[in-house]
């Protein structure tokens, strides 16, 4: 068929055109406040942050950033409704204009659980774990003996 186009030959045209892109040192644009915070200092400084556009952005997962002994702190968070700067991966292609304390200490808790952060594009990305899932999730974990225990870990019936 002459007025076909090749389907894979425009793919590796695309692609060839991109990667000096993915080649850039994207961790420009991480937050310096990330390499010298905690997770919780973080999610502070997310109510303040005067990002640019509205959005921190984060280039590399940070493998083990966020600790065991982060987790009892961040369900406490979960229910909040205060708005703060959301957290998007660089290669992200959507940007959410705004988030809460709470849907970021979810997206925290489901990185943790991936093993890195952050784990998705957004926390509007993360898999879909509801806060009542996630304590119920980390209630299991101390019973089972998994994470070390902790003083203030379980939830109070």
């Amino acid at each position: 068929m002459q007025g076909a186009v090749n389907v894979s030959w425009v793919l590796a045209a695309l692609l060839t055109v991109a990667s000096p892109l993915q080649a850039e040192d994207l961790s420009k644009y991480d937050p310096p406040q990330l390499a010298v915070m905690d997770p919780l200092q973080f999610l502070d400084y997310l109510k303040t942050s005067d990002e640019p556009m509205g959005v921190v952005t984060i280039s590399q997962p940070k493998r083990g950033w966020i600790k065991p002994h982060h987790i009892p702190k961040l369900i406490a968070l979960l229910d909040s409704k205060e708005p703060c700067a959301p957290v998007v991966d660089v290669h992200s292609s959507s940007f959410p204009r705004r988030s809460t304390i709470g849907k970021e200490a979810a997206f925290m808790i489901a990185s943790f659980r991936d093993g890195m952060y952050p784990s998705a594009l957004s926390a509007g990305a993360a898999r879909a774990a509801t806060p009542d899932e996630l304590r119920a999730w980390w209630d299991e974990q101390l019973d089972k003996g998994v994470l070390p225990p902790l003083t203030s870990g379980k939830r109070s019936p």
